[in-house]
């Protein structure tokens, strides 16, 4: 009884106008708190957006190959995770690279201008060559095949081959080292850009001189 007397007093002692302007001021408060409301929804749906691109794709996994079947693997095809100078906003990125390693004495033959993945169908692969040719192992240099990295703190939505255009299919020439000689060899690759797996779907190795890429 005492709370609603106490009521009745305070609405005979305000006025309209005093009233009025206690009305538009809760509207305007209520405006700006729904406002900061639907800014507070959107920031929270952007970082939950962002968290989702950054979300690494998952890598392929490694496996090892016998290319001359004597049941000793020659090569070893390792997917690794690293840091690179990139554009973000702290001046570097991350990058999951596929790499196919030689193992034991074994090599890859690079081209210095064209990369791994430069031979055609029909080439001839010898051993005698010259620059830009040259024969890499595990301990001299990645031998990247497919990579995909972040920009601006994005992951890119495929991946990149490292070939000098896009094909079906590549072919790489390797030697492989066995009782002290070396054997010449290609093996053909399927690339997809879409996960980063690579496949070998076909080889050949000789102990001849030369040998056609491509050709049982």
């Amino acid at each position: 009884m005492t709370s609603l007397i106490l009521v009745r007093i305070l609405r005979e002692s305000l006025d309209y106008d005093t009233l009025r302007d206690l009305k538009f001021e809760t509207m305007k408060r209520l405006t700006r708190l729904i406002f900061l409301l639907g800014l507070l929804s959107s920031t929270v749906f952007s970082c939950d957006k962002d968290k989702e691109d950054n979300i690494p794709p998952v890598s392929p996994e490694n496996k090892e190959f016998d290319l001359n079947n004597d049941s000793i693997n020659d090569f070893k095809l390792d997917y690794v995770r690293y840091t690179w100078d990139g554009i973000g906003p702290d001046g570097t990125g991350f990058a999951i690279a596929g790499l196919l390693v030689p193992l034991n004495n074994n090599k890859i033959l690079k081209n210095q201008d064209l990369g791994l993945l430069f031979y055609q169908d029909n080439d001839t692969l010898s051993n005698q060559f010259v620059l830009p040719y040259l024969w890499i192992s595990s301990s001299s240099e990645w031998p990247v095949l497919v990579e995909i990295k972040t920009y601006i703190n994005q992951w890119e939505n495929t991946w990149t081959i490292k070939g000098n255009e896009t094909k079906d299919f590549y072919f790489l020439a390797f030697s492989i080292s066995k009782s002290d000689k070396n054997f010449l060899g290609w093996m053909k690759l399927i690339i997809d850009k879409n996960t980063g797996l690579v496949e070998i779907v076909d080889k050949k190795t000789t102990d001849q001189e030369f040998i056609i890429i491509g050709k049982q």
